[in-house]
C-alpha cells in the first residue's frame, strides 16, 4: 500500500490547462511549484511564540496540510491557466481556509467530470435521494485565473486539508 506521504507528494503535480489569446498555450511556459506543509508553534529569537510552516513530513490522522501551488507565467504572451488537482481519499478538504487570490476555485464531487463552487453540489445517498454536498465529499479542486497572466507574471493558490 502506497504511503501517505508518497500519495501527499503525487496530489502536489497539478494537471494544467493553458489558453492564449491565439489558442491554446504550450504548458512549457507556465512553471508550476508545489509545496506541502503542516505548520508547528515555534518561539523565535525575541521570545515571542508564533506559528511557521514547515515541510510535511511525519502527517497523522488529524492533522492539517497546506498545499500551495506557485505559478509563473515564462512565455511571450498572456495566459488563462487552470490549475486541477484531484484530492487524495486520505484528506478532507476544509472549506474556511482556500487562498485564490486573482484566480476562482471550484471543486468536483463527481471524479472530475464537473466543477463548481461547493455551495451548489449536490450528491447522491446510498438510498438514491441527493443531499447537499460537504467538504468530505470533495474529490477535485481547480483554480482558474480571473484573467490571463502577463509574460514575467506570477501568483499561487493553496488550500488546507486534514489527514482522516
Amino acid at each position: 500500500m502506497q504511503s501517505l506521504r508518497a500519495r501527499l507528494a503525487l496530489w502536489a503535480i497539478p494537471a494544467l490547462a493553458l489558453w492564449a489569446s491565439q489558442g491554446f498555450a504550450s504548458p512549457d511556459f507556465i512553471k508550476v511549484n508545489t509545496n506541502v506543509y503542516t505548520e508547528q508553534w515555534v518561539v523565535g529569537a525575541d521570545g515571542k511564540r508564533r506559528v511557521q510552516r514547515v515541510p510535511a513530513a511525519n502527517v497523522r490522522s488529524g492533522s492539517e496540510v497546506i498545499y500551495e501551488v506557485g505559478y509563473s507565467n515564462t512565455g511571450p504572451q498572456p495566459m488563462q491557466v487552470v490549475i486541477t488537482n484531484p484530492l487524495p481519499a486520505d484528506l478532507v478538504y476544509q472549506s474556511y481556509a482556500a487562498r485564490s487570490v486573482g484566480a476562482q476555485l471550484e471543486v468536483s464531487v463527481d471524479g472530475g467530470v464537473s466543477f463548481a463552487p461547493l455551495t451548489t453540489q449536490v450528491v447522491r445517498g446510498l438510498d438514491g435521494q441527493t443531499r447537499p454536498a460537504t467538504a468530505a465529499d470533495i474529490t477535485h479542486v481547480r483554480w482558474k485565473t480571473a484573467r490571463p497572466i502577463r509574460p514575467g507574471e506570477a501568483g499561487y493558490v493553496s488550500l488546507r486539508a486534514k489527514v482522516k
